[in-house]
């Protein structure tokens, strides 16, 4: 049981810090998914701008 609980602490500490950077990435993924959606709004502003302009 000894060896059990040796491993018990560092594994622990692992999945701590996994659920550390899981929610750094998914706050990372958001950020870009905003990104991404305002840059696909400023692009279709830029077509309607340049449709306009050739009619």
């Amino acid at each position: 049981m000894g060896d059990l609980n040796s491993f018990k602490e560092p594994f622990e500490a692992q999945c701590i810090e996994n659920k550390e950077q899981f929610s750094e990435v998914r706050a990372a993924t958001s950020e870009m998914a905003k990104a991404v959606s305002q840059l696909t709004a400023h692009l279709a502003r830029i077509e309607e701008r340049h449709l306009s302009h050739d009619n």
